[in-house]
């Protein structure tokens, strides 16, 4: 079980959530879904997406990595009563 959630910018594609059950991790899901994404953007002529992932989240870092994403800059948001998200803003251009 997977679910994607994106939306097409002026000249790139951001994905706001990717998500694999645990259980199904490691076998190749977000790499197809981020392929799949990615004939999305060249038929609309873009060559680039991104996505945030939390700093912590190394397993996620580490597996957008491999399909080629890089890490742009880090991204410090409040979200509100003293917290804020610690993120990577990560993009894959082709």
């Amino acid at each position: 079980m997977a679910f994607v959630a994106y939306r097409y910018e002026k000249d790139r594609l951001f994905i706001s959530k990717l998500y694999v059950v645990a259980g199904l991790r490691g076998i190749g899901i977000s790499t197809r879904i981020v392929e799949n994404l990615k004939e999305l953007c060249i038929d609309r002529g873009f060559n680039k997406m991104y996505l945030t992932v939390n700093r912590d989240n190394q397993d996620a870092v580490r597996a957008y990595k491999c399909m080629g994403f890089v890490i742009k800059k880090e991204t410090d948001t409040p979200i509100g009563e003293g917290y804020e998200m610690n993120d990577y803003l990560m993009e894959l251009t082709f």
